[in-house]
């Protein structure tokens, strides 16, 4: 079955404007091969991405309308994806008259921004409430309590002796260090 179809895909903004052309004229062969008829492409120009893709951040965006068999497109998008020139592409039935924003709204910053706030808007979702921690035998918590000073003890003996050393011993300790390897050599 022939249906209308609409191609939206993204040049990236580093081409030269005289390159676009050979790009979208092989975007027109590769689906004229696919089985696609009356091709019109139109210009929409270069705007910037709603987010980096491949590390660019500007587009030229181009809109085909084309008319193929259903069971071509499946080949045609293949094709398309294969090409390394876009950045971007979208293939979908063509439907009723829409304004060209519209069409590239899922791409743009203005509906990146609109997501958020609608977001923002949504309704908190009430959290879990912690479930009290079962109580704990008066006999285990005695053997706790009783390896924590223990632990404590030894962290306490290691600050303190980190406290009494100085630099001008740590100083005097490399000297006799490295002269000691320097007369081995």
């Amino acid at each position: 079955m022939v249906k209308k179809y609409e191609l939206l895909f993204i040049l990236p903004g580093t081409l030269a404007e005289n390159e676009i052309s050979p790009v979208v004229k092989k975007v027109e062969e590769v689906i004229e091969k696919g089985g696609g008829k009356e091709l019109s492409v139109k210009d929409l120009g270069k705007s910037r991405i709603a987010y980096p893709v491949k590390h660019i951040r500007y587009g030229y965006f181009q809109l085909c309308n084309f008319e193929a068999e259903t069971k071509d497109i499946g080949a045609i998008r293949n094709n398309l994806g294969l090409m390394n020139e876009l950045l971007r592409m979208v293939v979908r039935i063509a439907g009723k008259e829409e304004s060209i924003p519209d069409k590239i709204s899922a791409i743009s910053d203005v509906t990146v921004r609109d997501a958020v706030k609608e977001r923002e808007n949504e309704p908190v979702r009430a959290v879990r409430e912690e479930q009290p921690k079962p109580s704990e035998d008066v006999e285990a918590s005695h053997q706790i309590d009783a390896k924590k000073p223990a632990k404590a003890k030894s962290r306490e003996k290691t600050e303190t002796k980190a406290e009494n050393i100085k630099m001008e011993d740590i100083d005097k300790k490399l000297d006799e260090l490295l002269e000691s390897n320097i007369a081995d050599v």
